[in-house]
């Protein structure tokens, strides 16, 4: 019998030295998928945190966008990468890396921030940087976890646009060349192409990583 999401990635209330309660996480099925992950988190936030709607806090930084987060919001925005992102997306490049983030307004708020109400105008389809956020202090692991998850969904996101770019022959070659950027070092990873319920954990995560995760006892 298969085992449900929450079965297949623990998370709990633990305390920390210094910081107080936090989270913890455990994979306890080689199968868990990022989305596994996210259901944890869910049922977790759902029983230890008050809902957080009405507290915009969280929605004046940095907020990275990832491969499978341009499928979800492509429900509301029509075009490839290019026409979505150019609506919704600021787009850096510097000393050879490429962050693709969540545009701000000019006071630093996020792009789909109701700042009255200080609710996302957007939320069905927030990226998962929000949707893993918490208030709560984590382990390391806990934060190297979602850390990698973010990391190899920009990259994906960064390949995709790239490869949208010279379709169209849209590429921006000098500010690509004067930031120092290989295009070349962008190439499909285990999130291109899919959903977030098809990408293994095991497989985005570094061995010395996925041990620790994976541990028993903690």
């Amino acid at each position: 019998m298969e085992k449900n999401k929450t079965e297949k990635v623990k998370i709990w209330l633990q305390e920390f030295p210094q910081v107080g309660f936090g989270y913890e996480i455990r994979v306890d099925d080689p199968t868990a998928t990022v989305a596994d992950y996210m259901a944890a988190l869910d049922e977790f936030q759902q029983l230890n945190q008050e809902n957080c709607a009405g507290c915009s806090g969280c929605c004046w930084e940095r907020a990275p966008l990832t491969l499978p987060d341009l499928a979800k919001i492509s429900q509301k925005f029509a075009g490839d990468s290019i026409d979505i992102l150019s609506k919704i997306a600021e787009i850096k490049m510097d000393n050879g890396v490429v962050d693709i983030m969540l545009a701000k307004k000019e006071d630093g708020s996020c792009v789909f921030l109701d700042k009255e109400k200080s609710l996302c105008t957007q939320y069905a389809i927030r990226p998962i940087v929000c949707h893993t956020h918490t208030c709560l202090p984590h382990s390391a692991k806990a934060y190297s976890l979602r850390s990698a998850i973010i990391n190899a969904g920009e990259d994906a996101l960064v390949t995709r646009w790239f490869d949208d770019c010279q379709k169209r022959e849209a590429l921006p070659l000098q500010y690509v060349n004067e930031a120092g950027i290989r295009i070349a070092d962008y190439v499909p990873n285990v999130v291109s192409g899919k959903e977030w319920d098809q990408v293994l954990l095991v497989d985005i995560v570094p061995p010395i990583l996925w041990q620790s995760l994976t541990k028993k006892g903690d």
